[in-house]
């Protein structure tokens, strides 16, 4: 399940738990008629050719591969690309598996390292990839900028990581130049994996300027993004449309107006005399056909993370590390760490997955490392392609030896975090619903 499809259900639980607000600023849209709307984000009713600020990914980066050979064919192909730092390999699908940098090839499957040529061919011209060593890891976006200066320039340029999010099953980060004030117009961008901006939202002289990839069209970048900026800069004008920006200004304010029905909150303001039941046809008649999957907020709305974190466990099998903040807002963002455990005849117990957000690796991992202890079990860490991979490098009493990894101390008070969560969670919680929310959305969080 995509961003969209999580966020439209994580919308449908809070509907039911977030009351109507004391007060709207002047600037709510999913107050405005759809007329009033368009003219509120283009009060001067300016219009752009379709072809005005059309901008492909070389545009917005300058870095490109060089194809320097292929290796198989089909389902085994692997196409070796040159950048300015080094290179990498791309599977038939596209996906990067490995990269190379100042002779060091990384890569994230171990089935990956025995492909991994130390020299290739490309139309009789070879091409020595310098190799000198090898080395897993468990993330390959987090090494993919060392081959790539323009990432680098990307990530330098967008420090501020607002939110990580998957849109279609491609991971990408919501960045901004710098720390964000309202209405201030700060520059955001979506950097794919590879840390390429693939949609921007800046200031051009007091109006929007949202651009999309041409290569990435189609995914909702621009609602994604669009929804972040006007979040953040509420009284900013659009500046005047392209035919496909009316477009998507119009999907904000529609999901807006949805959100509102599905909070009920029309209803609340029609009973407390805060609007008028004909106003309210008029908001809803440009609508028009409700969608299938309206999509959702995705900016933060108020709440804030707590920094207490919760480890949620299921009879030894799953687990899932994240803000208490959480249980007022299911959202993603609140999520830091999931893993669950399986077990085979041939070698015993393993882990199976374990994500997590880099911050949070450590803890993940001693939640999972403290998981099998309880149990009683040594996790299976060797061959066969069976486990995730564990970085345990580094946290005491564990030792990895025989294709086994064993735990000889406790390393967390993993009983007294779980209690804690089931006890926090059932008050607001009585049917389940957030956590089985909790659960769908970890899972596909890195998925």
């Amino acid at each position: 399940m995509d961003l969209l499809a999580r966020r439209v259900l994580a919308r449908f639980v809070r509907a039911r738990t977030i009351p109507l607000p004391s007060s709207f600023p002047k600037t709510e849209i999913g107050l405005m008629t759809k007329e009033e709307f368009l003219h509120f984000r283009n009060p001067h009713e300016k219009s752009h050719g379709s072809d005005s600020y059309d901008f492909d990914l070389f545009h917005l980066n300058r870095d490109y591969p060089q194809s320097v050979g292929t290796l198989g064919s089909g389902g085994d192909k692997l196409e070796v690309e040159k950048l300015s730092g080094g290179f990498r390999l791309v599977d038939g699908d596209g996906k990067v598996v490995a990269v190379v940098h100042d002779g060091t090839a990384y890569y994230e499957d171990p089935r990956v390292k025995r492909r991994i040529p130390s020299s290739i061919e490309h139309r009789g011209v070879p091409t020595d990839l310098g190799l000198t060593s090898y080395k897993q890891v468990k993330y390959l976006s987090e090494v993919a900028p060392l081959i790539s200066p323009i990432a680098k320039k990307n990530e330098a340029a967008y420090p501020v990581i607002l939110q990580h999010i998957l849109v279609k099953g491609e991971p990408m980060t919501v960045r901004a130049e710098k720390a964000i004030k309202e209405d201030a117009g700060t520059t955001l961008a979506l950097l794919n994996a590879e840390g390429l901006v693939v949609a921007q939202a800046s200031n051009e002289w007091g109006a929007t300027l949202l651009a999309v990839a041409q290569e990435y069209r189609g995914k909702g970048l621009g609602k994604i993004l669009g929804q972040f900026w006007y979040d953040f800069n509420p009284t900013f004008e659009s500046g005047g449309f392209t035919e496909a920006g009316q477009r998507n200004a119009l999907a904000l304010w529609r999901d807006r107006v949805h959100e509102f029905s599905a909070r009920g909150w029309y209803t609340a303001l029609i009973r407390e005399g805060q609007i008028t039941y004909d106003r309210v046809k008029a908001i809803l008649a440009g609508v028009g056909q409700r969608p299938e999957r309206p999509a959702p907020v995705l900016a933060p709305e108020g709440v804030k993370a707590t920094g207490d974190m919760l480890v949620y466990t299921d009879e030894d099998i799953s687990f899932v590390v994240y803000d208490r903040a959480f249980l007022e807002e299911q959202d993603e963002k609140f999520i830091h760490g999931f893993g669950f455990f399986r077990d085979s005849p041939s070698v015993g117990v393993f882990i199976h997955t374990i994500d997590y957000d880099r911050p949070f690796a450590d803890l993940t991992t001693r939640v999972a490392l403290q998981m099998a202890r309880d149990s009683g079990a040594k996790l299976y860490d060797g061959e066969g392609g069976y486990h995730d991979m564990m970085e345990i490098e580094g946290i005491p009493g564990v030792v990895r030896e025989d294709g086994y990894i064993n735990v000889t101390r406790d390393l967390v008070p993993l009983k007294a975090l779980s209690q804690k969560e089931r006890r926090l969670r059932k008050a607001v919680d009585q049917y389940d619903e957030i956590k089985d929310l909790l659960l769908e959305m970890a899972e596909s969080k890195w998925h």
